[in-house]
């Protein structure tokens, strides 16, 4: 049966689901790159727990992390297999999983090949909620401009390097054109192409083709006498992420439920209906029958008081008639 492992994120506002589907009898999640499912995350294990496919029901087991597991309100003891249910969320250290059965959203290898990349994206998300600015960078690390610094501040645009004046880097080379590389940041990738200039450019000593080819670092791209590098923020805080050692969660954090639940059940509050607000004329008649009928009471001389002292009196009648009544009747 197919299965699909929806990765939250913890600002329900900004959350993207990012989906691995498989088809699969065993599933590592993790935070080793070998995971199936990878969390780059400290509170996640190397190997942090499993799914696994047991009859028609999937089941998951906590494999012994420092963390361990939670399904729903539920936390699971290690190595203790637990169902999983159609919708259900499971917490892998701090990150959140839903569950979603019987839909595999891609193919096991593609799942796998993706992972990372997922992984990746996740990652994006929590640092950008957390103010943690994304933006990649091209710096010159050698050749005439070397130490100049070109940020890829807006997603979508194409900069372009090149020796013209309106070239977001302009470069003092003599050799280069006048738009030589151009170099565009989708928010997730980095791509770059030769914009046709004379003398080619290179990326890794191979020629830079005239349409976009993905560039990730380490790789390095040259354009006349300038070669260039890629520092990006993402990859790094990836890499620093997989490599850090376990860090143990808080009882408040262990505690905690699902963000988007509790922002789903946090109670509303909601205006009041003018409609129902009481009209002032309807009010102000109110006061004014209540008023009459004080007057009403008053003069007729019986308020409260007199009613009382006359049930006391009847009552004092009726007990002398009832002793004169034995008296004469003996």
């Amino acid at each position: 049966m197919p299965i699909t492992v929806h990765l939250r994120n913890d600002d329900p506002e900004r959350d993207e689901r990012l989906a691995l589907g498989f088809d699969s009898p065993r599933i590592v999640i993790g935070r080793a790159r070998s995971a199936e499912v990878l969390l780059p995350d400290a509170s996640v294990s190397a190997r942090h727990a499993s799914i696994r496919q047991r009859g028609t029901e999937y089941i998951v087991v906590d494999e012994g992390s420092t963390n361990g597991i939670q399904v729903g309100s539920v936390r699971l003891p290690p190595h203790t297999p637990r169902v999983l249910r159609h919708g259900e969320v499971v917490r892998v250290g701090r990150v959140w999983l839903e569950i979603e059965l019987g839909v595999a959203r891609a193919t096991v290898g593609a799942a796998r090949a993706s992972a990372e990349e997922v992984a990746a994206r996740w990652l994006e998300q929590s640092l950008r909620a957390a103010g943690e600015d994304m933006a990649p960078e091209v710096r010159v690390v050698a050749g005439p401009d070397a130490g100049r610094t070109l940020r890829l501040a807006e997603p979508g645009r194409e900069y372009v390097l090149g020796r013209g004046r309106e070239a977001d880097l302009v470069l003092s080379d003599p050799n280069a054109s006048r738009r030589h590389v151009g170099v565009t940041w989708d928010g997730g990738r980095v791509r770059a192409r030769d914009l046709g200039s004379k003398p080619g450019s290179r990326l890794d000593g191979a020629p830079l083709a005239t349409s976009e080819t993905e560039w990730r670092a380490p790789r390095e791209i040259g354009a006349a006498g300038d070669t260039f590098a890629l520092a990006t923020p993402l990859a790094d805080a990836l890499a620093q992420a997989l490599a850090a050692a376990d860090v143990r969660m808080s009882a408040r954090e262990l505690d905690a439920s699902p963000p988007w639940l509790a922002a789903e059940a946090a109670p509303r509050v909601e205006a009041p209906d003018e409609a129902s607000a009481p009209d002032p004329d309807e009010a102000e008649a109110l006061r004014e029958e209540r008023a009459e009928a004080r007057d009403t009471a008053r003069r007729s001389g019986f308020g409260p008081i007199e009613v009382l002292a006359l049930v006391l009196a009847l009552g004092v009648l009726a007990l002398s008639a009832a002793g004169l009544a034995w008296l004469f009747g003996r």
